[in-house]
């Protein structure tokens, strides 16, 4: 009797599940705050599989097969959950490739979906552009693109990764969204919204790589967004962000060894604060200019007298002022020189190659890295 009971109920599942828009039935299991809810659909191939050992996804919908890929993580089938994830990626890329926003949103709530989600990420940073013009773009998480955006990978022009941020931010931002996407009828507090959405990503934006006529047309309405302070530029030099291929993330503590309105300006005493301090960088700005000039040696000072020193990450810069960011130089060492990029001349206070900066003439602030 029980084997009968249990034969019909098996038949009446499967016509059920066969059939599952006829019963609109959704399974739900687990208890109180951890139910997990899967459609019919879904469980018709796991249905099969327990019973067969056999699943065939070749006529299921993307969105059925992602259904199919967490039930069976979550049900700990982990064969199945292989394969799944497999044939997403195989032979589903270009479903996934249109979904990849909700695809990603999905994946990674699911550390056991790594592999899925190392995919979709590796194929936006090298073809970004249908990803970031997509329709669902703009409800991106947050963590998922700021993650996207520190990538040294991401095969985006800069100018159009700050675009694709503007338009993200708008339709994040409460009181801006799409009916309120007009920038000239903001008034401060749009601004000042819009700037807390997107305060975290800014760093991110490597501006020294957008031309002059873009930053005038594309960046310099937003300025109101962004808090460029030249210690920021001179960092991006020192990790080489001004290259193709930036790195990232690299966190500095800048201590004031010296400073000659303080000091006093003395070669003597500039050495005294400053030899075996590690890596510095020099400041200067002439009392009667707005520029501001500067070099970083990465070997530190020494005492030494008369002696070459040998490095290739040393450079020294200029800024018109403070606020122009457009207008920075910089000049590293030439690859011919690198034995003669720092000159260590005590008395001189600090020298870079063979050119002499006095100390005597202007105004000193140094800085440890």
């Amino acid at each position: 009797m029980d084997s009968k009971f249990y034969a019909d109920l098996s038949q009446d599942l499967l016509l059920m599940l066969n059939d599952a828009e006829d019963y609109n039935v959704i399974i739900q299991t687990g208890d109180n705050q951890n139910i997990k809810e899967f459609r019919a659909s879904t469980f018709t191939l796991f249905y099969k599989y327990i019973h067969t050992c056999e699943v065939d996804l070749s006529n299921q919908s993307g969105n059925d097969i992602l259904g199919v890929l967490f039930a069976s993580d979550e049900l700990l089938i982990e064969k199945l959950f292989i394969y799944v994830q497999d044939h997403l990626i195989e032979k589903q890329s270009v479903w996934v490739k249109e979904n990849y926003v909700p695809v990603l949103h999905t994946i990674a709530k699911f550390p056991s979906c790594k592999k899925l989600y190392d995919h979709c990420v590796k194929s936006i940073c090298a073809d970004p552009q249908s990803f970031i013009t997509s329709k669902n773009f703009s409800s991106l998480d947050k963590d998922i693109l700021y993650s996207l955006l520190e990538r040294d990978d991401l095969n985006i022009e800069e100018i159009d990764a700050w675009d694709c941020l503007i338009k993200w931010g708008i339709e994040q931002t409460f009181s801006l969204e799409s009916n309120n996407n007009d920038r000239t009828k903001w008034n401060d507090n749009n601004f000042e919204a819009l700037k807390k959405t997107l305060n975290q990503f800014i760093p991110l934006i490597r501006f020294v790589e957008i031309s002059s006529s873009d930053f005038f047309n594309k960046v310099r309405p937003y300025r109101a967004l962004i808090e460029i302070k030249p210690v920021n530029i001179i960092s991006n030099w020192i990790e080489r962000k001004n290259g193709k291929n930036p790195s990232f993330n690299k966190k500095y503590k800048f201590d004031l060894l010296y400073r000659s309105s303080r000091d006093g300006i003395n070669a003597n005493t500039l050495r005294t604060r400053c030899n075996n301090q590690g890596s510095c960088l020099v400041l200067i700005k002439h009392h009667q200019s707005t520029k501001i000039y500067g070099g970083y040696n990465p070997i530190g000072f020494i005492h030494s007298n008369g002696h070459y020193c040998y490095t290739k990450d040393s450079f020294i810069f200029s800024f018109e002022n403070s606020e122009d960011i457009q207008n920075m130089k910089i000049s590293r060492v030439n690859s011919n020189h690198y034995d003669y990029a720092i000159d260590e001349h005590y008395s001189n206070g600090f020298n870079f190659g063979d050119t002499l900066i006095y100390t005597l003439i202007i105004q000193v602030i140094m800085i440890m890295l």
